[in-house]
């Protein structure tokens, strides 16, 4: 009988290349959850994030 090993394709995929660990403070976490949908806070954050980097038509960033 083979011993059971790791698997090819096993597991969940990854989302993207690099994770990084923040600390929100309560209102902060609640903002978001209230402006962004999504499953988990992680896809809330992220949705925060890229909306927060996104530029106007001139290439500026807005803030």
């Amino acid at each position: 009988m083979g011993r059971g090993g790791k698997r090819s394709n096993s597991g969940r995929k990854k989302i993207g290349d690099k994770q990084v660990k923040i600390v929100l403070n309560e209102k902060t976490l609640l903002d978001i959850n209230e402006k962004f949908n999504g499953k988990t806070n992680a896809e809330k954050v992220r949705k925060c994030i890229l909306k927060g980097l996104e530029r106007d038509d001139d290439g500026d960033y807005t803030l």
